[in-house]
C-alpha cells in the first residue's frame, strides 16, 4: 500500500492470490483466533463464483479444496489457537500466523493430512448445522491427530485446552467491558 504511487480510488494488495478458487481466512481483529476455509460458490450456473474476502480477513490461497481443510483444521486446533492468541492482541492477527505456526505443508499422498483435511470437512458440516456438541467432537478428533504431528503429549493438550478457554473467557470480557464503555459514551 503506497498511496503516493497511484490514485485515490486504486485497490492495493490485490493479485491473482485474491482469486484463488480455494483460500483459508481468518480475521484480523477478533477476540478469538478463528480459521474458515473459503471455497467457490456453486450456485447454479455454468461457472462457479469464486468468492473474494473482505479486505479485514487475512487470506491464504491454496491449491485445493483439500488443502484448504486441512489448513483450517490446523490452525484451528488447540496447539495452534493457544499458539496465536497467547502471543497476538485482538487487533493485529495478521498473516505472521504462519511465521509462528509451523504447518507442514499438505501433501495430498499423506494420509494424516488427508485425515486431517476430512475431519475439517466434518467440522464445517458440524458447524453448519450449529450442532455445538458435534463440533466439539470433532475439535477433539482435530487436536488428537495434530498433536501427533507437533509432537505433543495428550496430557500437553488437555492443559493447553483448559488455557486457551481461560484465555477466551478473559478476551470476552474484555470485548463486553469495551462494548459496555462505549455504550456509556454514547
Amino acid at each position: 500500500f503506497d498511496p503516493s504511487g497511484g490514485t485515490f480510488y486504486g485497490l492495493y494488495n490485490v493479485g491473482t492470490y485474491t482469486f484463488s478458487p480455494h483460500k483459508v481466512v481468518w480475521r484480523e481483529i477478533a477476540a478469538d483466533f478463528m480459521v474458515a476455509a473459503v471455497f467457490p460458490l456453486d450456485d447454479g450456473n455454468v461457472t462457479e463464483r469464486v468468492v473474494v474476502p473482505n479486505h479485514k480477513l487475512m487470506m491464504v490461497p491454496v491449491k485445493s479444496k483439500e488443502e484448504a481443510l486441512y489448513l483450517a483444521a490446523m490452525l484451528n486446533s488447540t496447539i495452534s489457537r493457544y499458539t496465536v492468541l497467547s502471543y497476538t492482541v485482538a487487533t493485529q492477527i495478521s498473516t505472521h500466523v504462519l511465521n509462528n505456526v509451523r504447518v507442514p505443508q499438505y501433501d495430498d499422498t499423506n494420509e494424516v493430512h488427508k485425515a486431517i483435511a476430512k475431519l475439517g470437512a466434518r467440522a464445517v458440516a458440524a458447524a453448519g448445522t450449529n450442532s455445538l456438541s458435534a463440533l466439539n467432537a470433532v475439535e477433539l478428533e482435530i487436536d488428537e491427530i495434530t498433536r501427533s504431528l507437533w509432537g505433543a503429549s495428550v496430557k500437553e493438550v488437555k492443559t493447553l485446552r483448559s488455557a486457551l478457554s481461560e484465555i477466551i473467557e478473559v478476551l470476552s470480557q474484555v470485548a463486553k467491558s469495551e462494548e459496555d464503555e462505549e455504550d456509556d459514551d454514547t
